[in-house]
């Protein structure tokens, strides 16, 4: 506004000086008309490149194609939309980049890159771009959270762990970090020190459910089955669709003899399961033999339970069949028929 003040005054001056001359009056007030219209066009046409950010980011490019932080927020934009091979294209451009804001900044770019190929299960190139950005940055406590959780998935449990712990001694209150420690030392049948980093996490979104779901099996591993049922209830209050919560539940009822609950919450969870696939998966969940089977309901028990309602239900469905055929020969046989 104070540059264009001067400008206008400016234009107002020249009025009031040529006043007496109208010809050149209306050549400046023509000038003025179309001084506004170009600025006024110029500024509608602007407002297509500030529509969003993928259009301000392209504009940038195409302006300056080199700069590395334009590159780098083209692919978070498309990263976070779920466009992923143009993300990998504007990762790998930034990281090729030579102009740059700062030396290190780049390792956001190795971090980012890396999680794409995490979730694409490409593992091996997942951990050389994250130890790329851990050279670069190693105070990121994430990295080491993310290092730690894909060598543990990768059977490297001990490796996994160091990871994890350094991520904790570089910030104690990281909710993934604590939550993953947990699930570390549940896989490994250590309750108690489970217990104390499950407690560091918060029970908001998206750990509440989750956290307190896995601090049931934690009690429940510690035989306080009276604490495991509050929290395995608390954590279906978040979420009262989790099957394997219901199982856990299953099992506790069963253990202490209350085998009403113990059918009804098994009950709950196969009716929970959309589709023939979620089942088979639940079902070698529950059959695992490595240390994951820490965090599954006792098999021994949901299994037969599971048997028991499948083979009640098909049994009730195959009289209601019958008696369904039943009626529709009844039917057939009145009337005013088709038949």
């Amino acid at each position: 506004m104070l540059f264009f003040l001067p400008v206008a005054i400016g234009f107002c001056n020249l009025l009031e000086l040529y006043v007496m001359k109208r010809s050149m009056k209306h050549i400046i007030s023509v000038f003025i008309i179309l001084l506004l219209i170009g600025l006024g066009h110029s500024t509608f046409m602007r407002n297509f490149t500030w529509k969003n950010e993928i259009s301000l980011w392209i504009d940038v490019l195409e302006k300056a194609p080199g700069v590395f932080r334009a590159h780098h927020n083209l692919g978070r934009y498309y990263h976070d939309h779920g466009h992923i091979q143009k993300a990998i294209s504007e990762y790998e451009k930034a990281l090729t980049s030579p102009l740059l804001h700062r030396k290190n900044e780049i390792f956001l770019t190795y971090y980012n890159l890396a999680q794409i190929y995490a979730d694409s299960k490409d593992y091996k190139k997942a951990l050389y771009l994250y130890h790329r950005a851990l050279y670069l940055n190693p105070s990121f406590p994430p990295l080491y959270n993310n290092i730690g959780t894909l060598f543990d998935s990768q059977g490297e449990h001990e490796l996994g762990y160091k990871y994890l712990i350094e991520g904790a001694r570089r910030d104690p209150n990281s909710n993934e970090i604590n939550y993953n420690l947990g699930l570390y030392y549940l896989q490994e049948a250590l309750p108690e020190k489970a217990i104390y980093y499950l407690n560091r996490v918060s029970i908001e979104k998206p750990f509440g459910e989750r956290v307190l779901s896995v601090l049931g099996i934690a009690f429940k591993q510690k035989e306080q089955l009276g604490r495991a049922v509050t929290y395995f209830k608390k954590a279906l209050k978040k979420n009262p669709r989790n099957i394997k919560t219901h199982l856990h539940l299953a099992e506790i009822s069963y253990r202490v003899g209350n085998f009403k609950q113990a059918r009804e919450e098994t009950a709950r969870a196969i009716e929970l399961m959309p589709n023939e696939n979620t089942f088979r998966k639940i079902a070698e969940d529950l059959k695992r033999r490595d240390r994951s089977s820490n965090l599954q309901p006792r098999a021994a028990i949901v299994i037969p339970l599971m048997s028991e309602l499948c083979l009640y239900k098909s049994e009730i469905l195959k009289e209601w069949s019958n008696l369904l055929e039943e009626k529709s020969l009844q039917l057939k046989g009145e009337p005013g028929s088709n038949e």
